[in-house]
């Protein structure tokens, strides 16, 4: 494979390329820093690394990982320099938003409203040994049911909105938490009364996450956290039922492997398999474990993983999602993903045709058309060339089911397996309990 010169930009990455990288980058963040071995990679492949982390939102741990001097050796000192810069500017920007937190939640204990902090909060201040390794978009923590409207007013008195603010019983008849809070230049708040949202099909006392949290330090300030095993339940649910192991699924598993290392021997996992039973999660907890320990190599035993109840259907589940994570992302369009089923050549054709003349309503969105006017009928007679120019080679594999485009179809199956495992698990509850 003949490397390229250029810049990370200027370099071109092909498909097969995207699917060494993809391995590369699992290589390097599998297992115990020791076992880091120096790849060896073409500049190329170096870039689709640098590509597949930023995915995936590991470029910090990347980075650390890269620091030893054999392995640091044999990286391209653009890709180097990028994956350094991507580091200060995400330590910077975690910095700040710890600060802020602490703030906040410095506030609110002044009030009498006690907190605890869930999600990246928790595991940047608390499980990952550097907080910059946990980057998040916002801010996550708990208070008290009845005190939701209390801490509402005082992030408002501030200057935080978007106002008005919706009323909080209604809204939350639906959701776990408040609106999101926002103001220029700060944090983005999302504050929760529980850790899922009340149409949710799992059992979860909310008082018992109260009653078994433990002490974080947040910038001097104390709050609490989820103990591990909650924390554990909770992370493992987001990945699978909430985010179908779609949504930077290497970051997702890593966050499991780091509550394993930090914690070690002090977190019962017949504690942990107890409560997976109780809340309803049992399944879903088993696949993320043993997905952390196949792709990660997480720190977990086999045999505590092997105490929770599971069916043929979640091992299955567990091997489609491992080729699954790691398949480099490309973005179809929904028809072309209906395109992508295994049905005849005629239904497909009618799938494109439905997907090319658009409602006129769509038409004038997708082409800027003002409401009335007879020259979206233009478009109509436009709009075949203009996807052909635009996605004619794509759409020529997906009718083919060319050879090219097989990885792309799988992953789609897979997408659509994964669905399918969640979606049986949320409609049949008493298949939750195992």
């Amino acid at each position: 494979m003949n490397a390229a010169a250029g810049p990370p930009s200027e370099r071109i990455l092909g498909d097969e390329d995207r699917k060494v990288a993809a391995q590369a980058l699992l290589s390097l963040l599998r297992g115990p820093v020791a076992s880091v071995k120096p790849p060896d990679l073409t500049p190329v492949l170096w870039d689709g690394v640098l590509a597949e982390a930023a995915r995936h939102q590991v470029v910090p741990i990347l980075f650390r990982r890269l620091e030893r001097p054999d392995v640091r050796a044999t990286v391209p000192a653009d890709v180097y320099d990028s994956l350094r810069d991507m580091f200060v500017l995400r330590a910077f920007r975690t910095t700040k938003l710890m600060r802020e937190t602490a703030a906040a939640i410095r506030m609110l204990e002044a009030a009498g409203i006690r907190t605890m902090v869930l999600k990246g909060v928790h595991l940047a201040a608390a499980v990952y040994p550097e907080p910059a390794f946990r980057g998040m978009a916002d801010v996550d923590f708990m208070v008290d049911r009845d005190q939701l409207a209390a801490a509402e007013a005082l992030f408002v008195d501030q200057g935080w909105g978007p106002l008005p603010r919706p009323d909080v019983d209604r809204f939350c008849e639906q959701s776990n938490h408040l609106a999101k809070l926002w103001k220029p230049g700060s944090i983005v708040i999302e504050i929760h009364y529980h850790i899922e949202r009340p149409t949710s099909p799992f059992r979860i006392p909310v008082s018992e996450l109260w009653a078994n949290a433990r002490p974080v330090e947040l910038e001097g300030v104390r709050t609490l956290g989820l103990a591990p095993e909650e924390l554990i339940l909770h992370l493992c649910i987001h990945a699978s039922y909430h985010h179908r192991y779609s949504r930077a699924p290497l970051k997702a598993l890593l966050d499991v492997r780091a509550v394993a290392e930090r914690y070690g021997d002090a977190i019962d996992w017949p504690r942990l398999r107890r409560l997976a039973t109780e809340w309803g999660v049992g399944r879903f907890v088993y696949s993320t474990l043993r997905l952390a320990n196949a792709v990660l190599a997480a720190p977990i035993d086999e045999r505590d993983i092997a105490m929770f109840e599971r069916d043929q259907a979640d091992d299955e589940l567990v091997d489609v999602a491992k080729d699954y994570i790691v398949t480099p992302f490309v973005d179809l369009p929904e028809a072309y993903e209906l395109l992508a089923e295994p049905v005849r050549f005629r239904n497909r054709l009618r799938l494109l045709t439905r997907s090319v003349f658009l409602p006129p309503v769509q038409m004038r969105v997708r082409y800027g058309v003002k409401a009335g006017s007879p020259a979206v009928f233009l478009y109509y007679l436009l709009r075949p060339f203009d996807l052909l120019y635009r996605r004619g080679g794509l759409l020529l594999g997906l009718l083919l089911r060319t050879r090219k485009l097989q990885p792309t179809l799988k992953r789609e199956r897979d997408r659509r397996l994964i669905n399918h495992w969640v979606d049986a698990a949320h409609d049949d509850p008493t298949r939750l309990a195992s």
